[in-house]
């Protein structure tokens, strides 16, 4: 069974300091999961103030928790990119 995920559970996989980390792996190591693209971009608005090389940790995430399809996949990397290059 394929279990939708939301936000939060993307920082608990992303941050190494995330109270739900635990829960989180716990959940990718018996099911499989599956967010949307909207889910990253909050994340992306979230980590704002932090430096992080968004596309090489987008990128990754991606790996762990895809999307629907390969045409959300390029949305989430294409608008990290954008978010990169100052276009916000």
């Amino acid at each position: 069974m394929t279990v939708f995920v939301e936000t939060d559970f993307l920082l608990a996989v992303a941050k190494d300091d995330d109270w739900l980390q635990e829960r989180a792996e716990a959940v990718l190591a018996e099911q499989d999961v599956v967010t949307s693209p909207f889910s990253y971009l909050e994340i992306l608005l979230v980590f704002d103030r932090e430096e992080y090389d968004y596309v090489r940790l987008f990128a990754n995430l991606l790996e762990v928790v895809p999307v629907s399809s390969d045409e959300e996949r390029q949305i989430v990397l294409k608008a990290v990119g954008y978010y990169e290059d100052g276009m916000t």
